[in-house]
């Protein structure tokens, strides 16, 4: 892993995605250099997953900003002890609350949660539910991940993470596209001399 780690598709550590790290920060796959090396060095200054923020672990320990732990390490050891969620999509209680048996015997709840407890039917969050999600847009596709896919995908399509009526669904989408294009024509417009016109 030292000499070729970097590679895309050689994901050494399942909280270590070489091709999301390049996708923040380019040119890191053709670097001389280790991504778990940058990583025990607190180099890389991105996340290194989908589903792992760097600002969201910052704000819930904000002495790990100055120390010499990145927040992935941090997470992975501190992450259960601490009650420290890695994503605001992944929580860390809510995993153990619906998983009392996993208490005690996983150290690392995201690591399980993609290991294993996404393929058991586990949940990572109140308000996703993988297998519906899986249901309605990975299926017929082949599968993945549901929360990796909607961290990179599904947010920014404004899919939906829980069942719902179908008929809402297109309605809730109908009524995002519409607000979107209602402020991208109601942008305020400069006069030509860097003021802004008034509407009035």
């Amino acid at each position: 892993h030292l000499i070729e780690g970097n590679r895309r598709g050689r994901d050494r550590h399942a909280l270590i995605a070489p091709a999301h790290v390049e996708g923040l920060r380019p040119g890191t796959l053709i670097e001389a250099g280790s991504l778990l090396l940058a990583l025990a060095a607190n180099r890389l200054g991105v996340s290194t997953h989908p589903l792992i923020s760097n600002t969201h672990i910052e704000a819930q320990a904000p002495w790990i900003a100055t120390g010499k732990q990145s927040p992935t390490e941090y997470y992975l050891a501190h992450g259960a002890d601490h009650n420290i969620d890695p994503h605001p999509w992944v929580s860390t209680q809510y995993y153990f609350w619906r998983n009392p048996e996993l208490a005690g015997q996983v150290r690392c709840p995201l690591v399980h949660f993609l290991a294993v407890g996404q393929e058991q039917g586990r949940q990572a969050h109140r308000f996703f539910d993988t297998d519906a999600y899986d249901a309605a847009y990975l299926k017929a596709d082949g599968g993945g991940s549901p929360l990796v896919h909607y961290a990179r995908h599904g947010a920014g399509r404004f899919l939906a993470t829980l069942p719902q009526d179908a008929g809402l669904q297109r309605l809730t989408e109908k009524t995002v596209r519409a607000q979107f294009r209602l402020e991208a024509q109601e942008k305020p417009k400069a006069d030509g001399k860097g003021r802004i016109a008034s509407a009035a």
